[in-house]
This record gives structure tokens, sequence and C-alpha cells, in this order.
């Protein structure tokens, strides 16, 4: 996934007074977490397609979750917050702003209205291509209890 976006403040507004019936983004946003499972591919050196599969689950306020990531033969965990990505590297992490420009999470997804297949009034899928490579994104168990904890980082407080 990539970096986050600006939140617009409609999306917020509608979403904590529970969204519209009929708008899946708003509604999916009130649900409060979801689980994702993408796969898809992403660039490297410009050229080179290396395939990517995740899966994890996210809370939408606060804008936090966890990814199991398999790509190019290595699996790793990320962690996310807000606009914070903790990355896995043996038993220690390491910590990077996320770039802005484009969704990161489930909710920036939502919140960017990415044409989306919607089902029973929630959003189920979303195709996501950008320069960096493409992801094919699934959603489901709305409303799941998710518990994120924030790595701690090493020289930092």
């Amino acid at each position: 996934m990539r970096a986050a976006i600006a939140i617009a403040p409609f999306a917020l507004l509608a979403t904590s007074c529970g969204g519209k019936a009929g708008d899946p983004y708003a509604k999916s946003l009130a649900m409060g977490s979801e689980h994702v499972e993408m796969r898809g591919w992403v660039t490297a050196n410009g050229k080179t397609r290396i395939p990517i599969s995740a899966s994890g689950d996210f809370t939408n306020t606060p804008d936090r979750g966890t990814l199991t990531v398999h790509m190019h033969g290595a699996t790793f965990r990320e962690v996310f917050d807000r606009n914070t990505v903790y990355v896995q590297r043996g038993n220690d992490w390491v910590r990077a702003r996320v770039e802005a420009g484009s969704p990161q999470t489930p909710a920036q997804f939502f919140r960017a209205r990415r044409p989306a297949r919607a089902q029973d009034g929630l959003v189920r899928h979303i195709d996501d291509k950008s320069r960096s490579g493409f992801l094919s994104v699934d959603f489901s168990r709305y409303g799941a209890h998710v518990s994120v904890t924030v790595p701690r980082v090493k020289g930092s407080k």
C-alpha cells in the first residue's frame, strides 16, 4: 500500500454521524474495523514487477492496523499508526513516515473514495494502480475486534 492522503471534512462528518444509508464508504468507516487481503505487484528499479500479497486487520478511528506481507520470497510484519509505518527487521522495528499522495490504510482508501465494489452496503473490493504498482484489495469481517500495539523503536522515546 502507499502513502496517506488528506482527510475530507465531509467524509469525517458523515462517518461520525453514521453516514448515509446508501453510502458504502461512510458505512464501511462507521463499522470501525475490517480485515484486508491484498495481492498485486510493486515495481523495483522502475522496471521489474515483484509479486506481493498481504493480509491484516485495521481499525478506522484511530487509523491503525497490522499486515503480514509476503514479497520476493520474504515474509515480514508491518504496523500502521496513522501516517507512520513500522516494519519488523529480525527482532527490531524500524519506523518511517509514509509518503503523502495516495491511500495507505483501508480508512484512507474509503475516505479517498477509490472506485469500489460494494455488497450489502459495504465496500468489499478496491483495485488500486499507481506508478509504483497495483493492488487488488478485498475487505471483510467488518466490526470485528482489532487490537493494534504500536512497536517500540530503538533510540526513540
